[in-house]
């Protein structure tokens, strides 16, 4: 748990955001593979983001969607995962969400 107190609301949300993504981790355990690179888990624990990401987005930092932005963002926060096919989610990613 990290100290939140002087954070504006944006980074509460953010941080909210994350948190829920964290706990999915947990909940999609490592898949024991013999592969070198990335583990199947990753697909599992990304086509939950693809079905709750507009969701998770409403919940922590968009509870108001007037101007259709949620699918938007959705669309960075899903990129920012990296690629499912390929179990791709190397450093790089991250930034088209930010």
């Amino acid at each position: 748990e990290c100290e939140l107190d002087g954070c504006s609301d944006a980074v509460r949300k953010t941080v909210a955001m994350l948190s829920t993504l964290g706990r999915w981790i947990d909940e999609v355990p490592p898949v024991q593979q013999p592969a070198r690179f990335g583990n199947k888990a990753f697909r599992t624990w990304r086509q939950r983001l693809v079905a709750n990401g507009e969701q998770v987005l409403r919940e922590t930092l968009l509870p108001t969607d007037e101007d259709g932005r949620v699918a938007e963002i959705a669309a960075y926060l899903l990129d920012s995962f990296g690629n499912e096919t390929r179990i791709d989610y190397g450093s790089g990613h991250e930034a088209s969400f930010l």
